[in-house]
């Protein structure tokens, strides 16, 4: 579920949702539910929404970026069943974190809303690994250790920005020094098996991110992206996506309207499998982000490496 506001467009009302929630759970029973955005607190109703959806089942994940966090609103989001917050936070260093992201203070808003959690609801940070931040990976680490967190750490991909975009963030975070991408993956491995209940990441995601830093990304692009199979991504308008990272038009992407469709027939559909196949046969790098999110895609990338 995002929650994305769009120009001309009617988002999904609380009601909406919730029918759409039943909906999923007629056809799924208990299923997880990650609200994102934009940035799922600008809806007034998200409470509502949230606690709808834990009622009937759903583990409900809320991904925020923490600057609308607070006493408050976490009190609700626990009342209302939601089970984890995922915050991102790629560096403890206040001043790239928040050049990167834009937004001066940013750092000290995430770090005052995790102090505000204070253990009362799991939260899981994401880390975007660049030249900025690869050099605080252990720092993050040993935060999340002493906060009792958990941390999933994901590779710039270039290739989901325009191009004019993707070359300037080659120019400014790509990390092109072979010694430092070393540093920064063996350091992560060695967190890895000293904490493997802190970072999230499988041993062999982390050795596929080190491979695709090294512009050795044949091994990304062989894999096949699991997206077309474990995740059924429903827009604030209820328009059904498997990926929008192709570059197809609505016309040809966008599988049904939740509103209308039935979500089983969307997924089941022809349409859905013809994406399916585009998917199967896409040779781009995004893929290695997308290996990050299942363990049972995770275990095939260890098969995978086992054969090359």
């Amino acid at each position: 579920m995002e929650t994305v506001v769009s120009a001309g467009k009617k988002e999904l009302t609380a009601g909406q949702w919730k029918e759409t929630i039943v909906k999923l759970h007629d056809w799924l029973g208990d299923y997880p539910l990650a609200i994102s955005g934009g940035e799922p607190l600008l809806r007034e109703d998200i409470f509502d929404i949230a606690e709808f959806a834990s009622k009937k089942g759903a583990s409900v994940f809320i991904m925020t970026n923490a600057t609308l966090l607070d006493e408050a609103s976490i009190d609700r989001f626990i009342g209302s069943g939601v089970k984890s917050f995922i915050i991102s936070l790629d560096t403890l260093d206040e001043k790239e974190f928040d050049s990167v992201r834009s937004k001066k203070g940013l750092t000290r808003q995430v770090m005052q809303a995790i102090d505000l959690i204070d253990g009362r609801i799991n939260v899981q940070l994401t880390s975007v690994i660049t030249r900025k931040s690869s050099g605080g990976i252990e720092g993050l680490v040993k935060y999340c250790v002493k906060k009792k967190l958990k941390v999933n750490f994901n590779p710039l991909v270039v290739n989901l920005f325009s191009a004019q975009e993707a070359d300037g963030l080659n120019k400014e975070l790509w990390i092109d020094d072979v010694s430092k991408i070393e540093a920064a993956f063996s350091k992560l491995i060695q967190l890895k098996k000293m904490h493997p209940g802190t970072v999230l990441n499988s041993l062999s995601h982390i050795y596929l991110m080190s491979e695709y830093y090294r512009g050795k990304d044949s091994l990304a692009r062989k894999l096949i992206c699991p997206i077309g199979h474990c995740f059924f991504r429903i827009s604030p308008y209820g328009e059904v996506w498997l990926c929008r990272r192709m570059g197809l038009p609505a016309s040809e992407g966008e599988l049904g309207n939740v509103l209308t469709d039935s979500p089983r027939h969307i997924w089941y559909s022809k349409k859905a499998n013809k994406i399916r196949d585009k998917i199967y046969s896409c040779n781009k790098t995004c893929k290695v982000l997308a290996y990050s999110y299942r363990r049972d895609f995770r275990q095939k990338i260890d098969r995978f490496l086992e054969l090359s």
